[in-house]
């Protein structure tokens, strides 16, 4: 589980904010999650290094929301702790003062649904969570396998496997557990259409988020394997960055 190892500390003063992080952060099932109290943040600040993420509404007693942010990222340093910042929608304005000096990574007001709290976490941790991810790249073409393993890399991926074709990938999969597969579509033996087809069928496969990788003339071919459960695709030639967004579009599936 991608979560189990993921370390998040709490700070909500209100408490119908602090209660739907919570619960939300329970059915991710995120197991190592700590809650402070803001009138004794600043004798925490020693844990932060051990933890991946600071959720917090930064309405802190014990310094300014400025100066304790500073305070914690000059402590932890070389270590990067990202900070989401949850607030109500009426205080909105009250915070922006704060967000335009950069020290806050993402930004959420509730109510939030479960799903853009999975993007804001998935977009926030991204690094931490790309080095527990593994995935699996399907292409029967080497350069084009190399090439994408090596983009993975690039972005942060360590745990990345390769299939020669479709029918490998299934044997592979069998084996190994996966949490991302990313796979052409034309190949010989069994092309990305079928390997698809086979995964939904198999109830072992059938919940692993699916990227397919196109050219621009097979856009609407891909619309059609949208529809029936592929995640989505990357459109060839592919930058690092269209990469990772088409990968942080999988938050609901991964979290």
């Amino acid at each position: 589980m991608i979560t189990e190892d993921i370390g998040i500390i709490v700070n909500l003063c209100n408490d119908s904010v602090k209660t739907a992080v919570m619960n939300a952060l329970s059915g991710m099932e995120f197991l190592n999650v700590k809650e402070i109290d803001s009138q004794t943040i600043e004798n925490y600040a020693g844990e932060f290094k051990n933890y991946d993420l600071f959720i917090t509404d930064l309405n802190l007693q014990a310094a300014s929301s400025v100066n304790f942010v500073m305070m914690l990222k000059k402590n932890i340093y070389p270590k990067r702790l990202p900070i989401l910042l949850i607030v109500q929608e009426s205080e909105r304005e009250h915070y922006k003062s704060t967000l335009s000096t950069g020290m806050i990574d993402e930004f959420l007001v509730h109510p939030f649904t479960l799903g853009s709290l999975k993007k804001k976490i998935f977009k926030c941790i991204f690094k931490t969570i790309s080095e527990k991810i593994r995935v699996l790249v399907v292409d029967d073409a080497a350069p084009m396998r190399n090439s994408i393993r090596f983009s993975l890399q690039q972005i942060g991926f360590k745990n990345i496997d390769t299939a020669n074709s479709g029918r490998d990938a299934l044997a592979v999969m069998r084996v190994n557990p996966y949490d991302i597969v990313i796979t052409d579509l034309n190949m010989p033996q069994m092309t990305g259409i079928e390997l698809v087809e086979v995964m939904k069928k198999d109830d072992e496969l059938s919940g692993i988020p699916v990227l397919v990788l196109t050219a621009e003339n097979e856009k609407k071919r891909v619309l059609t394997l949208i529809k029936a459960g592929v995640s989505g695709y990357i459109l060839k030639p592919y930058t690092l960055e269209s990469l990772q967004e088409r990968i942080m579009s999988l938050s609901s599936s991964l979290l």
